[in-house]
């Protein structure tokens, strides 16, 4: 009687895990593809920029400043000089900082609409409180989205939450890659095995 229960509870343990491993080895695999000497460089993309807005990489000085809220900083003074609208972390929220401490020193300048961002990124990367200044690009997405051919792909409903269709337009895979799953769980007589 033991083992009849143990079997089941043993299943539900690794039913959780299973779609974890699938979208870690999804991220894995998407990772790799963006890589290929074939796919084109992000230069060649066209991006429009947002109008009035940078983004800028404080020194760990300028941005311990600006988390104490010290009005009578540079980094204060710099943003006023320019006519700076508004400030926001890029990434107020980061389970980790301590992982890419480089994340928390990101913010996203606002200025006027019609604001000269040329003039202004010049002067941004002239400054020492500044480790790097960019565009705030608008990046279109590359992908629409691919149905399968599975016919059982509409009572998978978990897939389409987890934008696995968008995905799949990006990288549907490689042949040479071979990927191997262990599991005492297989139904051998299931159709996409058979």
């Amino acid at each position: 009687m033991t083992d009849g229960f143990r079997q089941p509870i043993a299943i539900m343990k690794y039913a959780k895990i299973l779609p974890v491993g699938i979208l870690l080895l999804i991220l894995i695999c998407s990772e790799f593809s963006l890589i290929k000497a074939e796919d084109p460089p992000p230069a060649d993309i066209p991006s429009p920029i947002t109008p009035g807005e940078l983004l800028i990489r404080l020194t760990p000085e300028a941005a311990a400043d600006v988390k104490q809220l010290h009005a009578d900083a540079p980094i204060f003074l710099l943003h006023t000089k320019h006519n700076v609208e508004s400030l926001h972390r890029l990434f107020p929220y980061l389970a980790r900082p301590s992982l890419n401490p480089n994340l928390k020193r990101i913010y996203l300048l606002r200025f006027a609409p019609d604001a000269p961002l040329e003039a202004l990124k010049a002067a941004y990367q002239q400054n020492p409180l500044v480790e790097a200044v960019e565009y705030n690009y608008l990046r279109p997405t590359l992908a629409d989205p691919i149905t399968p051919n599975d016919p059982k792909y509409p009572e998978q409903w978990s897939l389409p939450l987890m934008k696995l269709p968008q995905a799949w337009a990006i990288e549907k895979g490689d042949r040479s890659v071979v990927i191997a799953i262990i599991d005492s769980g297989i139904d051998y007589r299931h159709d996409d095995l058979a």
